[in-house]
């Protein structure tokens, strides 16, 4: 619940309590697939540290790398 984020309890406990609360706002339930796991693992082997992705080829090399494990071609 966005509420609780507004509480000045919640807001003195947690100081980052609006990037919580717009955290939460921009969600986006999982995506449907009985793949999810290598997905979601793919995406963070990629996307970690977020020092090393380059705009300019991590979505495609992650995207290859996924699709390459989803057809046992690769490993996690």
């Amino acid at each position: 619940n966005t509420e609780a984020y507004s509480d000045p309890q919640v807001r003195e406990t947690f100081p980052m309590a609006d990037t919580i609360r717009q955290s939460l706002e921009n969600s986006v339930p999982r995506p449907q697939t009985p793949y999810y796991n290598e997905v979601s693992t793919g995406i963070q082997q990629n996307w970690a540290p977020p020092s090393a992705v380059d705009p300019r080829c991590t979505p495609q090399s992650t995207t290859d790398f996924i699709l390459a494990v989803l057809r046992g071609e690769r490993l996690l």
